[in-house]
C-alpha cells in the first residue's frame, strides 16, 4: 500500500467528527453526476426521435404525436439541468464547509499540542519548520478536501454509471473504450509511487526556508550589528532555489501526466467512434445509441485527463497529512499535577 494512502486512512480515522458531513457531501455529488450525464443520453433520445419519428424510444413511453415528444424532451432538459445546477451548489457549499472546518480544527488543534510540549523540545526544532505545518500544511489539508475529495468521487460515478450504459447498448463498443483504463491507472498508480517522495521533500525545504526567513526576521538586529546582511541574503537564496528545485522535479514528473492519459482518451473514443459506425450502419444498434455512445465516451475517458492533478493535489496533501499526524504525534514527557494551580487571566483585567 502506498504511504500516501496510509495517510488518508490514518488521517480519516481521526476526523470521524466529519464522517457525517463528508458521508452528505458525497451524496450531493453523486446525484449531481447522474445529472450531469443525463443531457447526453437526451442527446441520443433527442437523434433517435428525428431518426424514427413515431417508432422512436419517446413514442414508447406512449408520447404519440411528435408535439408531445418535443415537449416531453423540453421538460427533461429543464428538470435535469435545474437539479444539476442545485445539486452542484449543494456539494460545493458541503465540501467547502468541511474543509474551512478541518482547516480550523487541525490548525488550533496543532497550535494548542505544540504548545504543551516541552521547552526541551523547541530547542531542537527549527521554528519556521513548525510554523510551516501549522499554516501552509493545514492549508494544503484545506485544498483537498475543498475539491479533490469531490473530484474523486465524481470520477468513480461517472466511470461505473456510463461504463453500465455502454455495457446495456454495445459489449463489444465498451469492451473497446473501457480497455485504456486499467492503462491509465497504472500510469497513475506509477505517478503517485514517484510524486509522494518528492512533495515530502518539497514539504521538508518549506520548512526550512520558512525557518530561516521567520529567524532571521526575529534576529534582525543582530544581523545588522554583525554585518551580515549578505551571508543572510546567501542563505535564503540557497534554501529558495532548493525548494525551487524539489518543486520543479515534482512539477516536470506531473505535468507530463496529462499528455500520456491524452492518447489513452484518444484510442478509446476513435474505438467507440469507428465500431459504433459499423454496428450503426449495419443496424446492429439504433441511431440514437449510437449518438448517446458518442457523447459519452467523452464524458467517460476525458475526466482521467484531470485524474494527474487530482493524484497531484492528493500527493501534496497526504504529505502534509503525514507532517500533521507526526507533529499530533509527539508526546510530552513533563506531565502536570492534577492539583496543578491555574495563574489568572491577567488580560481580562486591563
Amino acid at each position: 500500500m502506498p504511504d500516501s494512502i496510509k495517510y488518508f486512512i490514518q488521517f480519516f480515522k481521526i476526523s470521524n467528527k466529519w464522517w457525517k458531513d463528508i458521508f452528505t457531501a458525497s451524496i450531493y455529488s453523486t446525484i449531481n453526476k447522474i445529472f450531469d450525464i443525463a443531457p447526453e443520453i437526451l442527446i441520443g433520445i433527442a437523434i433517435d426521435l428525428v431518426a424514427n419519428t413515431n417508432n422512436s424510444f419517446i413514442s414508447s413511453l406512449g408520447f404519440t404525436t411528435i408535439k408531445s415528444q418535443l415537449i416531453f424532451i423540453g421538460i427533461s432538459t429543464f428538470l435535469i439541468w435545474a437539479f444539476e445546477s442545485l445539486f452542484q451548489y449543494l456539494y460545493m457549499v458541503k465540501w467547502r464547509q468541511i474543509a474551512q472546518s478541518i482547516q480550523h480544527e487541525y490548525r488550533v488543534r496543532c497550535y494548542k499540542h505544540v504548545q504543551s510540549l516541552d521547552i526541551s523540545w523547541f530547542e531542537n526544532q527549527k521554528t519556521g519548520d513548525v510554523t510551516s505545518i501549522i499554516n501552509d500544511d493545514v492549508n494544503q489539508l484545506e485544498r483537498f478536501f475543498n475539491n479533490g475529495l469531490n473530484s474523486i468521487i465524481q470520477i468513480v460515478i461517472s466511470s461505473f454509471l456510463i461504463g453500465a450504459i455502454f455495457f446495456y447498448i454495445s459489449p463489444i463498443i465498451a469492451l473497446f473504450t473501457i480497455v485504456p483504463i486499467p492503462i491509465i491507472l497504472l500510469i497513475s498508480i506509477h505517478f503517485q509511487k514517484n510524486l509522494q517522495p518528492k512533495y515530502e521533500s518539497v514539504r521538508k525545504s518549506v520548512g526550512t526556508l520558512s525557518s530561516y526567513i521567520l529567524n532571521n526576521i526575529i534576529g534582525i538586529a543582530t544581523i545588522k550589528t554583525f554585518n551580515s546582511e549578505k551571508r543572510e541574503a546567501d542563505r535564503i537564496n540557497k534554501a529558495s532555489k532548493d525548494y525551487m528545485g524539489y518543486n520543479d522535479k515534482a512539477i516536470r514528473l506531473s505535468s507530463a501526466f496529462v499528455p500520456i492519459v491524452r492518447m489513452g482518451v484518444l484510442s478509446g473514443f476513435l474505438g467507440t467512434m469507428i465500431i459504433g459506425s459499423f454496428l450503426a450502419i449495419s443496424g446492429s444498434i439504433h441511431i440514437g445509441s449510437y449518438g448517446v455512445l458518442v457523447f459519452l465516451s467523452q464524458r467517460f475517458l476525458w475526466p482521467f485527463t484531470s485524474l494527474g492533478e487530482t493524484v497531484d493535489l492528493f500527493e501534496r496533501s497526504m504529505a502534509s497529512a503525514n507532517r500533521i499526524l507526526s507533529l499530533l504525534k509527539i508526546k510530552k514527557n513533563i506531565k502536570e499535577k492534577k492539583d496543578a494551580v491555574v495563574i489568572k487571566d491577567l488580560n481580562k483585567d486591563i
